[in-house]
């Protein structure tokens, strides 16, 4: 049975080579006793001489129609044209075909000059992954999981997360950035190098479908944060109605009331604690979320939704110049270094739960896009030679400073410590930026620009996510699926589902759908698809390959991630799914305030569960479909002889 036994196949690059004014050649990168070599097989002399020009092949000749040498940008396009599943190169450098031969006999200087890709380094680089980290769940989850494991004596969660990010995270996306910018593959067929692992990039892309629904309901209420943000006074400044207490106790500030009252219509205005009601559906959340899904089917004729244009490279300063506002104010108050303290302060403590470092991980591999598919599928889109560990640093930092400004824009304002209904929902950011927003200046400008920036980083972490899932069931279909009108097609129907899935959050109730599978998902995920993912590339694969993909693009040798991949990975993977189920994992915290029934609750949390699970599950169905098409038993041939000597075998027996 070749799919459970047998070695795994390396990737090999091939590429068929076509103009308007030649036939048809053949360009393969094999294995040769002496090392990688390209071969050439060409259809004519008259091609063959093409061929053997020096400059054709970047200054390397061909003997026999053997290269002695892979390092060579035009052979690198060509091979990025015909093997790309999606790569820009398929659409838009082969429709650029060159004219004549004198064209491909461009300037040596201007060759050089463009030897280093774009994106690959420099500002370029640096807007692109501030982009990317703005656009991340980073902005509207990270403060709440901080505030969550924080408490008057300070936190620890900034250790776990920063701890989580180097030695988890980074290697983790070098080890994929190697081998979808070296096969040009996305996340359901990368894998194709272990047929036993093509469930994992059918796991990746169901977390992205689901994901996606959560990213989108999260953007419906940074919408109407938007929409209400145009009123004369913000409705968020104070509480409309008088019972505003029970007990002598303060029931919901007037932030928290506006987010349950006129964004999630969960309480009411006279609600002081009564049996709510059944779920019902807000038909100020419907109608949006409907247009938000059809904004992103027809958003996908954009084409890349990572890369960086002058209109994303504005949002991401006027983004972070708001932020940076809000940090100024945010210190200008009295008591702005009690709040700092809640999160900067070192409570070693808390690191003694796996609960943090499950917390930390879900957060970091949803940041930055490991073992979900989102790394893959815009590593694929990536040329030959781009600058794999460049981009994977730089990734890392422009997290670590985004995290920091966030926190110091948003807990200056905390300036006491009563864990509330948002404590551990992305409702804690909406709430903590609302109050923020009214000691502004001009509140209503402050909260425009906010909420507006937030509103466009998640509509398109949607629209990565979405284009993910596209990608990835088109990867599955036939080829004519994965591009034009059909390729539209998938978009629109990725759309369809997401939208229908995403009704049951817009209810009164919807939150606490929210709350379970932000309990949940990011971590249940990413720990089984990473652990399997890292073992069987770094073991079954072979890091070593893995090493001679980076060689083969880059010119150089990574000993270091490949010790991580094999010695490093591994270990903490089992050993966080070791420690999670022998001292357990807490579940979503319980909101006394909404007095929701146990019994209701109880059905929510179970279904953040069954939701966490589903890419595992469709993983193990996945695999069994594999494995029972690959399967094939061995027959006997039984001649006349044998069958004689079997009935006179079996005839005393009877």
């Amino acid at each position: 049975m070749s799919v459970v036994s047998g070695r795994p196949r390396v990737l090999s690059v091939s590429s068929t080579l076509t103009t308007r004014t030649r036939r048809s050649s053949r360009v393969e990168v094999v294995e040769m006793p002496g090392g990688s070599a390209v071969l050439v097989e060409v259809g004519d002399e008259e091609e063959l001489d093409r061929v053997n020009r020096k400059d054709s092949l970047g200054g390397v000749t061909t003997v026999g129609g053997v290269s002695l040498s892979t390092d060579t940008r035009s052979v690198d396009k060509k091979i990025k044209q015909e093997i790309a599943h999606h790569s820009p190169a398929v659409g838009e450098d082969s429709e650029k075909g060159p004219k004549d031969d004198e064209e491909e006999d461009s300037d040596p200087k201007k060759d050089q000059t463009e030897e280093e890709p774009l994106l690959a380094f420099g500002a370029t680089n640096l807007f692109q992954h501030l982009y990317l980290a703005l656009c991340s769940p980073a902005i509207f989850r990270l403060p709440a999981l901080a505030y969550k494991w924080s408490s008057s004596s300070g936190s620890a969660f900034l250790i776990a997360y920063f701890t989580m990010m180097l030695v988890v995270a980074l290697p983790l996306c070098v080890l994929e950035h190697i081998m979808a910018q070296f096969s040009s593959l996305g996340p359901t067929t990368l894998f194709r190098c272990l047929p036993l692992l093509t469930g994992v990039g059918v796991g990746m892309v169901t977390m992205c479908l689901v994901l996606g629904i959560y990213t989108s309901t999260v953007l419906l209420w940074s919408l109407r944060y938007t929409v209400d943000s145009f009123q004369s006074t913000l409705p968020w400044s104070a509480c409309p109605n008088t019972t505003t207490t029970l007990c002598g106790l303060p029931l919901y500030t007037p932030a928290q009331f506006y987010f349950f009252n006129s964004v999630l219509d969960a309480v009411g205005d006279d609600d002081e604690g009564g049996e709510g009601g059944g779920a019902g559906l807000v038909l100020t959340l419907v109608f949006p979320l409907m247009l938000v899904w059809l904004l992103q089917s027809l958003y996908s004729y954009r084409g890349r939704p990572w890369q960086v244009g002058m209109v994303g490279r504005v949002w991401a300063l006027l983004t972070v110049l708001v932020l940076f506002v809000f940090l100024v104010y945010g210190l200008k108050e009295e008591h702005s270094g009690v709040g700092l303290g809640y999160i900067f302060g070192v409570k070693e403590d808390s690191l003694a739960h796996p609960d943090i470092w499950l917390d930390a991980f879900g957060q970091v591999i949803w940041s930055l896009g490991p073992t979900l598919g989102l790394l893959i599928n815009r590593a694929s889109y990536k040329h030959f030679r781009d600058r794999i560990r460049v981009d994977a640093y730089t990734a890392v930092v422009t997290n670590v400073i985004v995290t920091l400004l966030l926190c110091l824009a948003i807990f200056p304002f905390l300036t006491n410590f009563t864990k509330t209904l948002n404590s551990s929902t992305p409702g804690f950011f909406f709430e903590m930026t609302s109050l923020a927003s009214t000691r502004l200046a001009v509140p209503q400008l402050g909260a425009v620009l906010l909420y507006l920036t937030t509103s466009k980083a998640l509509f398109d972490h949607a629209h990565m996510l979405t284009s993910t899932v596209a990608v990835g069931v088109a990867d599955l279909l036939p080829g004519r699926w994965r591009s034009g009108g059909r390729l539209f097609l998938c978009h629109s129907f990725v759309c369809l589902v997401s939208f229908l899935a995403g009704l049951p959050f817009t209810t009164t109730e919807g939150i606490f759908l929210v709350r379970s599978i932000d309990a949940y998902l990011p971590w249940v995920g990413g720990l089984l698809l990473g652990s399997l993912e890292v073992v069987g590339l770094a073991y079954l694969y072979g890091a070593t390959n893995i090493q001679q993909h980076f060689k083969h693009m880059l010119r150089k040798k990574t000993y270091v991630f490949a010790l991580c991949w094999k010695f490093v990975l591994p270990p903490v993977f089992v050993g966080m799914g070791v420690w999670a189920c022998v001292v357990g994992v807490e579940g979503p915290e319980t909101w006394d305030n909404l007095h929701l029934t146990e019994a209701r609750e109880e059905a929510y949390r179970v279904a953040g569960v069954v939701v966490s699970l589903l890419p595992g599950g469709l993983l193990v169905l996945t695999t069994l479909v594999v494995v029972c098409r690959n399967y094939k038993p061995n027959r006997l041939s039984v001649t006349n002889n044998t069958q004689q000597e079997i009935v006179n075998g079996v005839a005393p027996m009877l």
